[in-house]
C-alpha cells in the first residue's frame, strides 16, 4: 500500500531534507508520531523523489538560461604560473564555461592564520542580502559566523586587497570589504548566486555602491578535516578547501548578462571547522 503524506507532513519532510537532516532522525520522529518504520521510509522516499525531479527541472531551466550567456575572457591571465608583485601563484584548475579558476598558494600560511586571529573576536551570525529591502538579514540556508574588515583596515588587509586587484587586473576600489566566515561542524551555506537580483541592482543605493557584482574570490584559510567543499551543483564541481588557495568565478559579462551556471554553495562541515575569506568585486567603485 502506497503511503500518502498530508500536506503538513510533506512540507515537514521537504524542510528537513533541505536542512540536511539524516534519514534516521526523520524516521525516528515519524515513528514516534504514529507511522510505521516502513511507511515513514516510503513517505520520505516519495517526497525526496518529488524534490529531486523539481531540482532537475530547475537545473535544466538554469542551464537553458545559461546557454544564452556570452562568455568572455577570464579576469585571470592565462598560464600555469602568474607572477605578482609580491609572490608567484600557481594555477591548479581552469574551467572556461563557467569561468572558474582555482589558484594555489595565493595566501601564505602566516597570512591565513593572521586573518583568522584578527577575525575571531568580531564574529557574528552570518547574514545575506535581502532582495526585498536591500538590507541584510539572517537566513536559514546560511549557518555560520562572519565579520567584515573595513577596506584597507590594516597592512595585512591592504596587502591582500592589492594582491587580489593585481591577480584580477581590476581596480582595487571596485572591491567590497573582505569578509571572513567561520563554520563549525554541520555549518553550511546552501546553493545560491552571488550576483544580485535585477530589481535589487536597479535601486539607486546599489548604483551608488558600484552596481552589480562581477565576480567572487573565496580564500581558504584552513584545511577542513571532512566536508566544507565549495560546490557548483549545476556543473557537478566540488572544490576541497586547501589552506592558502583561492577559488575565483565570474558571472557578469560586458553585456550585463549574469551566468546562472555559477550557482554555488558551501557543503556542510562533517568534521573539524572551516574558515574562509570572501571578496566580491563590483562593476564600478564600491562606496
Amino acid at each position: 500500500m502506497t503511503t500518502h503524506l498530508s500536506k503538513a507532513w510533506t512540507d515537514w519532510v521537504k524542510g528537513n531534507l533541505n536542512r540536511g537532516c539524516t534519514l534516521e532522525s526523520m524516521i525516528e520522529v515519524m515513528v514516534k508520531e504514529g507511522f510505521t518504520e516502513e511507511a515513514a521510509i516510503e513517505g520520505i522516499d516519495i517526497v525526496k523523489g518529488m524534490e529531486d525531479e523539481a531540482n532537475k527541472d530547475n537545473a535544466k531551466k538554469r542551464n537553458d538560461s545559461a546557454s544564452a550567456y556570452t562568455y568572455e575572457a577570464s579576469h585571470i591571465a592565462s598560464g600555469n604560473r602568474i607572477v605578482l608583485s609580491d609572490k608567484t601563484v600557481n594555477i591548479a584548475m581552469r574551467i572556461k564555461e563557467p569561468d572558474i579558476v582555482l589558484v594555489d598558494n595565493f595566501l601564505t600560511i602566516e597570512e591565513c592564520d593572521l586573518l583568522v586571529e584578527a577575525a575571531s573576536p568580531k564574529l557574528e551570525p552570518s547574514v545575506v542580502v535581502d532582495d526585498a529591502t536591500g538590507g541584510q538579514k539572517e537566513h536559514a540556508g546560511r549557518v555560520g559566523m562572519g565579520m567584515s574588515f573595513s577596506v584597507g583596515e590594516n597592512e595585512l588587509v591592504q596587502r591582500i586587497e592589492s594582491r587580489i586587484a593585481e591577480l584580477l587586473a581590476m581596480p582595487i576600489e571596485h572591491g567590497e570589504p573582505i569578509q571572513v566566515l567561520f563554520y563549525k561542524m554541520t555549518g553550511q551555506y546552501k546553493p545560491h548566486y552571488d550576483f544580485f537580483a535585477e530589481e535589487t541592482v536597479k535601486r539607486q543605493s546599489y548604483q551608488d555602491q558600484g552596481g552589480q557584482r562581477v565576480l567572487t574570490v573565496i580564500m581558504y584559510l584552513n584545511d577542513v578535516d571532512s566536508g566544507g567543499e565549495t560546490i557548483f551543483p549545476d556543473i557537478n564541481l566540488s572544490v576541497t578547501p586547501k589552506k592558502g588557495s583561492v577559488i575565483y568565478f565570474s558571472y557578469l559579462n560586458s553585456l550585463g548578462q549574469t551566468d546562472e551556471s555559477t550557482l554555488h554553495g558551501g557543503a556542510p562541515v562533517v568534521a573539524g571547522e572551516k574558515w574562509i575569506a570572501t571578496k566580491w568585486i563590483r562593476q564600478g567603485r564600491f562606496a
